[in-house]
C-alpha cells in the first residue's frame, strides 16, 4: 500500500482540545459545505481523526479523490498574521 504525505495545520482551542484542517481540502476544492477539519482533546486525537475523515473522503471520491491527493502536501506554508479593523456598530 502506497503511503502520501499531506499537510496538516494544527492548533489549540481557545475552550481546549485542538482543530486539525488540511488546508488544500478545506479551501482549493469548491464543494460547497466541503471543510475537512477534525477535533480532539489531544493533538494525537484531532490528527487521528483527520485520518480518518480524510480516509472516508477518498473511498467515497474514488479516482477523483486520488487525483486530489497527489496535490494535499504543501511545500511551502506560511502561517502569519493580519490586522484588521473592526467594523462599527
Amino acid at each position: 500500500m502506497n503511503q502520501q504525505r499531506v499537510t496538516v495545520v494544527l492548533f489549540a482551542d481557545e475552550d481546549g482540545g485542538y482543530t486539525a484542517v488540511i488546508p488544500y481540502f478545506s479551501c482549493r476544492l469548491l464543494t460547497p459545505g466541503f471543510c475537512l477539519t477534525a477535533q480532539g482533546e489531544t493533538r494525537e486525537e484531532a490528527l487521528a481523526e483527520s485520518r480518518a475523515r480524510l480516509a472516508a473522503y477518498l473511498r467515497a471520491a474514488g479516482a477523483e479523490g486520488r487525483y486530489h491527493l497527489e496535490y494535499a502536501r504543501l511545500d511551502e506554508v506560511e502561517i502569519t498574521e493580519i490586522e484588521l479593523d473592526e467594523p462599527e456598530p
